[in-house]
C-alpha cells in the first residue's frame, strides 16, 4: 500500500483524506441522531399525527449513510488507484459549501467554517491539475 500512495498525486491524497474524515464525522451524527431517537420515548418536537414523527431522525440518518458512505466509497476507489470515486467527492464539496454559509451565518460560525474550509480544501485537492492528470491517466485519456 506504501507504493500505491507513491504513484498517487499528493493533491489527490490529501482530498480523499478530507472527504473520508468529513464522511467519518456525518457517520457520527447519523449515529447521534439514531440514538437520540430510540432514547426519546416518543417525545418528538415535531407535530404531527403520523406514528412515524419519532423517527424522523433515524429516516434523516438512513439518508445520510447513503450518501456519505458513497463519498467514502468514493474516496476509497480513488486512494485504490480506481477513478470514479471523483464526482462523489465534487458534488458533496459543492453541496456543503452553501451548507457551511448558513451554518456560519447563523447559529454555529466555528464549525461553519471549519466544514467550508474542509469543503474547499477537498475540491482544491481533488480537481487539482495534478489529480486530474492522474484519473485521466487510468481511462487512458
Amino acid at each position: 500500500m506504501n507504493s500505491l500512495f507513491q504513484r498517487l498525486p499528493a493533491p489527490l491524497i490529501v482530498g480523499c483524506l478530507v472527504a473520508g474524515l468529513q464522511a467519518l464525522i456525518a457517520f457520527g451524527f447519523a449515529l447521534a441522531l439514531i440514538v437520540s431517537d430510540i432514547r426519546s420515548n416518543g417525545t418528538s418536537s415535531a407535530v404531527s399525527d403520523a406514528s412515524a414523527v419519532n423517527w424522523i431522525g433515524t429516516g434523516t440518518a438512513v439518508f445520510i449513510f447513503i450518501v456519505f458512505g458513497v463519498v467514502f466509497a468514493g474516496a476509497l476507489s480513488l486512494l485504490a488507484g480506481r477513478g470514479w470515486g471523483r464526482t462523489p467527492l465534487v458534488m458533496i464539496s459543492l453541496l456543503l459549501l452553501p451548507i457551511s454559509f448558513y451554518m456560519a451565518s447563523e447559529s454555529l460560525p466555528a464549525a461553519g467554517i471549519a466544514l467550508g474550509l474542509s469543503a474547499v480544501v477537498c475540491l482544491v485537492c481533488v480537481l487539482h491539475p495534478r489529480s486530474t492528470e492522474h484519473v485521466a491517466s487510468l481511462y487512458r485519456i
